[in-house]
Order: C-alpha cells, then structure tokens, then sequence
C-alpha cells in the first residue's frame, strides 16, 4: 500500500483496504517497544566490533542526569510520534463508556475527578444515543443505492483512493501534512482513531446488515466490509475530521481562515466521502446520516475535552424517525459547522467537563496545532 504524501512517520495508519472506516490501524512502526531509525542489516555487528576498538577500561560515571519532571507535558516533544499518538488514545479512549438499553446504543463520557490518591470519584455523563431504523426502512432505502449506481463510472476512483486515510483529500483543502502541520496531522489520526473505536462498538451493537443482503441486484463495486453497516465508518470519521479541522482554523486567529469557505469545503468533502459508500454499494443513506451525526459529535466532544472548555453537546440520532436521502443540508448548517435539529437528530442538552478533569496531554497537542495556522 503506497502512503500518502509524508505519512512515512505514520505506518501504521496505511493499508486499510477493505475496512469500513479507515480501519486497520495495524502495524505500528515504532508500536510496542519496537520504535528508533531503520538501520541496515549489518549495523549492529558492526557496532560491537567498533565498541570493542574504542570503549577501553570501564570507568564509573560521575554525575546522573537530572530525571525528567514526572507526567509533564513538556515531556512530549521528546517521544516519537508513534508514542504520542498512544498517549492520545488512552486519553480517549479511557474516558468513554458504552450501554444498551433496549434497542438503543449510547455513548457516555466518564469523568473522573483526583481523590486526594485514593480511588477517583467517577461518574458518567451523556455523549451519544442512536437506535437503528426497522427492516422496511432499510428495504425502502435500496432505490436510492440503485440510484446512485449511475455515479460509479464517475467515482470509481475516488471510491477506491477512499479506501485509505481521508487525510489526502482534506490536504487538498488546507495545507495538511505530516511534516509541516504534524501537530494537526496527530491530532487528525486522534481523531480517526476515537471515531474508530466509536463506530465499531455501535456498528457491533446496533448490528444492520449490509445493502448486499436486501437483493442481488445490488452488486457492490468493492468488499463489503465485514461488519455492521450503521453507522457508515467513512462518514463518521470524515465529519469528525472537518469538525475538527474547522474548529482549529477557527481558533487560530488567523483572519483568512474566518472565511467560510474553508469550514463549508470541509463539510462538502465530508458529506461526499459518505455518499461515495452509497454510490458504491455498500451503505446505506441512513448510515450515512448516523455517521454524520456521531462524528460531528465526536468531534466537538473530542475539542472540548482538547481546548479547557466546560461544556459539550450530547446528541442523539433515532432511526425509526429517518426517511429518505442522506440530506447533510438538513442535518447540519455547513458554513457554520454546527448541528441542527432534525427529525430523526435531536439534541439531548449540554453537559459539563470538569476543569480538574481535563486532559493535559490533549491540550499540549491542541495548543500546537492550533499553533500551526496562526
């Protein structure tokens, strides 16, 4: 699999071929221990010899470096990408729960507040609810994938180039890159790993079968991946990634990024990249919709707990109340790059981060990339 632009550093994140979202996330370069320069076949006999030519007697040191401050921010330009983008993760990942209740999924953020050492006084707070439309929704929907099926010949190639990160086609956008913008492109693959682990557990829990397994007239033009159809992947982590793509140009205080041109080319991208699954087969306009909805919601949920700031808002999408296309006008004021109400989206309120249970870690890499377009 060929990597993107300069996503060298980044291994691990290429080759999700047939993965329903930009999946995979397999083999780390660098990942578990096994990190530090590529180095040729005969490196390390040669540094044994050369070590044995030049060591000499063994002399005891004199003076121990002063240890790093413990769990200090300041620590993190010192680790390896890779490590980095652990350390993002757990931060996350750590703070998210998962119930059913019934026929209805949801999502929660868990805050947990110091104790003085002892065990964290912990309690959840509302995130995300989604329900899955019933078997004749799904049935109705089949004419919009054989509608669409007349776009294939027109983006066959944007539908397998799709097949891999998104982060060529948001750098088409803004000037995205892993060696010129890496705080941004960290923050971009945090940000398609919380929708990863997101999706997957709501895709295992609401557990919609595929457009193939409505009728054999279907006929994908790729792999049907081999999990839930709702929420669509792609569409969840292209809509986190404008989401919060648009909410760091904004608070880089850069003037010609006020223009809404940016946030609504984000948006535009996002909503197509979804489509593109419906064009090809393998969704449907619904799952495109619930995919919209979670990573816009990741999104600002994930800036919130990045930027200090004391509230997020929890959303729910209900699909019984779903009909018709996947309408991103309907669902969200593009330019503006916030939710709106509709009928199958509703909003569940705002909930409260407390500052004392802010991330550190996920502010350090905000703070630079929002320093990156400044």
């Amino acid at each position: 699999m060929v990597k993107l632009g300069a996503e060298a550093g980044y291994a691990g994140y290429a080759g999700y071929a047939g993965y329903a979202g930009y999946a995979g996330y397999a083999g780390y370069a660098g990942y578990a221990g096994y990190g530090g320069l590529p180095q040729a076949p005969f490196v390390p006999p040669a540094l044994i010899t050369t070590r044995d030519g030049i060591v000499g007697a063994w002399q005891m040191p004199t003076q121990a470096p002063d240890p790093l401050n413990l769990n200090d921010t300041d620590n993190l330009h010192l680790w390896s990408a890779e490590v980095r983008e652990s350390l993002y993760q757990f931060e996350m990942i750590s703070r998210l729960g998962f119930t059913m209740d019934g026929e209805t999924a949801r999502l929660w953020h868990l805050e947990a507040d110091d104790n003085g050492g002892g065990v964290p006084a912990t309690s959840y707070k509302a995130l995300l609810n989604m329900s899955r439309p019933d078997k004749k929704t799904f049935l109705e929907q089949t004419r919009f994938i054989e509608q669409y099926s007349d776009l294939r010949p027109d983006r066959a190639l944007e539908i397998e180039t799709q097949l891999d990160l998104p982060t060529a086609f948001f750098g088409s956008i803004a000037y995205l890159n892993a060696s010129r913008t890496k705080y941004t492109y960290e923050l971009v693959l945090a940000s398609l790993r919380l929708a990863h682990f997101a999706e997957m557990r709501l895709k295992h829990a609401l557990a919609a079968k595929r457009p193939v397994e409505y009728s054999a007239q279907i006929q994908s033009i790729i792999s049907n991946p081999l999990h839930g159809s709702l929420p669509s992947g792609h569409a969840t982590e292209a809509h986190i990634v404008a989401t919060v793509l648009t909410r760091v140009l904004e608070a880089s205080g850069n003037p010609v990024y006020n223009e809404e041109s940016w946030r609504a080319q984000f948006f535009r991208l996002a909503a197509r990249i979804a489509v593109n699954r419906t064009v090809a087969g393998v969704h449907f306009p619904v799952d495109s919709a619930a995919g919209a909805c979670l990573g816009i919601t990741l999104g600002d949920y994930l800036v919130a707990r990045a930027n200090g700031a004391s509230t997020y808002s929890a959303w729910s999408f209900d699909g019984a109340e779903f009909s018709g296309d996947f309408e991103p006008e309907k669902m969200y004021n593009i330019p503006k790059s916030r939710q709106e109400a509709s009928l199958a989206h509703t909003k569940l309120g705002s909930e409260t981060i407390d500052p004392a249970d802010q991330s550190p870690i996920l502010n350090f890499l905000w703070n630079k990339a929002v320093k990156e377009w400044a």
